[in-house]
């Protein structure tokens, strides 16, 4: 039988695959296609990325990123694979967007062990970009802490944007606590008859989705948090 913490790093290879394939960034193209087409939307939260050199770098503490090792990239990726997504479908707001691969970013991280204590602001311009999103993983889990033998996933973050200009960064958009439980509605002591990899997926899923709508205009009061059943093709016995 495989230990949690087994169970939990096979989880993010799972769902590192499921994002890069492009596996339900639908309904989040379809919200930020809403824009585009005219419908209700909610204006983009920050709307200078276009035309910039980007980077995703993503921090997370030990005690998460012990049992949830590719969590920075696979949020990293996400994110990135959303904004590529509503690129092209004509989003002006994400057009011409130049990425620093989120693995590139992630290697910077663990080269660099002092950008652990330096200002997100003081980070930027070392990475040779124009706009940083910074998000900084606050909890993450995926069983309400006192259910183990039930399943909840829930995620709580905060983001930065970094403008960088003549080699000076400044943060110039902050947003804390951003928070989604998965899956939708679900009560807080948890649901029976799921299992990490499934959780873990839609959890990262449903937060990229999140944080992507900052970016781009989208449908009002869209819905982005996916079904555990949209993940379980990915589920392991």
């Amino acid at each position: 039988m495989m230990s949690p913490i087994r169970i939990c790093l096979a989880a993010a290879l799972v769902s590192a695959a499921a994002l890069s394939s492009g596996c339900n960034v639908g309904g989040f193209l379809a919200n930020a296609a809403a824009g585009v087409a005219g419908q209700a939307t909610v204006e983009a939260s920050y709307k200078n990325l276009a035309n910039q050199k980007c980077a995703i770098m993503v921090w997370a503490d030990e005690g998460v990123l012990d049992d949830y090792r590719s969590l920075q990239l696979d949020v990293a990726r996400g994110v990135e694979l959303k904004l590529l997504s509503a690129a092209k479908v004509d989003v002006k707001e994400v057009a011409n967007i130049t990425w620093l691969s989120p693995e590139q970013v992630l290697m910077f991280q663990q080269n660099h062990n002092d950008a652990t204590t330096e200002a997100v602001e003081e980070i930027a311009p070392r990475l040779g970009i124009t706009r940083l999103i910074y998000v900084e993983i606050e909890q993450f889990e995926t069983h309400p802490s006192n259910s183990p033998d039930l399943w909840r996933g829930n995620m709580i973050a905060n983001i930065e944007v970094v403008e960088v200009n003549g080699g000076l960064g400044k943060v110039v958009y902050n947003e804390r606590n951003v928070k989604v439980v998965s899956p939708k509605d679900c009560p807080e002591e948890g649901l029976p008859n799921l299992d990490d990899q499934t959780v873990y997926a839609a959890t990262v899923d449903t937060f990229t989705s999140e944080i992507g709508k900052r970016f781009v205009p989208h449908e009002a009061d869209a819905g982005s948090n996916p079904s555990p059943s949209d993940y379980q093709s990915n589920a392991q016995p």
